[in-house]
């Protein structure tokens, strides 16, 4: 929670309304432009030379490498290691639900969940 409260304040989002504008910007906003570029783009761009599965674990590397780039900034290696695991299962699962449904609204909604989780239990480890 420290390093948590910590980041917020450098970052001037240390009330709950900010944190809370924050989030549902992260959570709506943001994660529907990461499954338009990861899933509707890369990983399609990516099953043009490959299977879906093969492209999906490529482009779930991709999304990983992305959000440890991010995470290394804030937390410690103990989190951000933590924390890429789960990123890299909902990475796979969320190009699994973009193929099965052949929509990105599945994944995206997932996504969204995934986040509002995410922030709630941020929120209450920091306010």
């Amino acid at each position: 929670p420290e390093t948590l409260v910590n980041v917020l304040a450098e970052s001037g989002l240390d009330s709950p309304a900010k944190y809370i504008w924050m989030a549902v910007y992260w959570c709506f906003v943001n994660a529907l432009i990461e499954e338009l570029f990861w899933r509707g783009f890369v990983v399609c761009q990516l099953n043009k030379s490959m299977r879906y599965f093969t492209a999906s674990i490529v482009s779930g590397i991709g999304f990983l490498l992305h959000h440890i780039v991010a995470m290394q900034l804030y937390f410690p290696w103990p989190a951000v290691l933590l924390g890429s695991v789960g990123i890299f299962i909902g990475a796979v699962l969320w190009s699994w639900l973009t193929f099965k449904y052949k929509s990105l609204w599945p994944g995206y909604l997932s996504h969204v969940f995934a986040d509002i989780a995410i922030f709630w239990i941020g929120y209450q480890l920091i306010f």
